[in-house]
């Protein structure tokens, strides 16, 4: 197939950079403050609210981690700040998933 001149094995990792950075702005920018305006503004439809709010979560954090895998697995690893800020973000990110996921029920005596 035509690459334009540009050696496959470059081109593959061009297009792994570019699917990297569109699912992380897709994640960051779009679907993360989404699932806090729903959290922020839709409580009047309860338990609805949650449900789609715990949804929008989840996404995000599978897009931030199929990201991460494809930066990991193909990226160059010169660029130190941003792999670091990536890894703690990222984590920090799947910590907030876990504690959603390990929430006590409304009713419970511990919340």
């Amino acid at each position: 197939s035509n690459t334009g001149g540009v050696p496959i094995a470059r081109r593959a990792n061009h297009d792994i950079f570019v699917a990297h950075a569109c699912l992380m702005g897709v994640a960051w920018v779009l679907f993360a403050p989404g699932a806090v305006i729903i959290a922020r503004f839709l409580k009047k439809w309860d338990p609805l609210w949650f449900q789609v709010h715990r949804g929008v979560q989840l996404f995000v954090c599978v897009m931030v981690l199929a990201a991460m895998v494809m930066a990991l697995v193909k990226g160059t690893r010169t660029e130190t700040a941003h792999l670091v800020i990536g890894c703690v973000v990222a984590s920090i990110a799947m910590l907030q998933l876990l504690s959603g996921l390990l929430r006590p029920k409304m009713d419970a005596t511990s919340r």
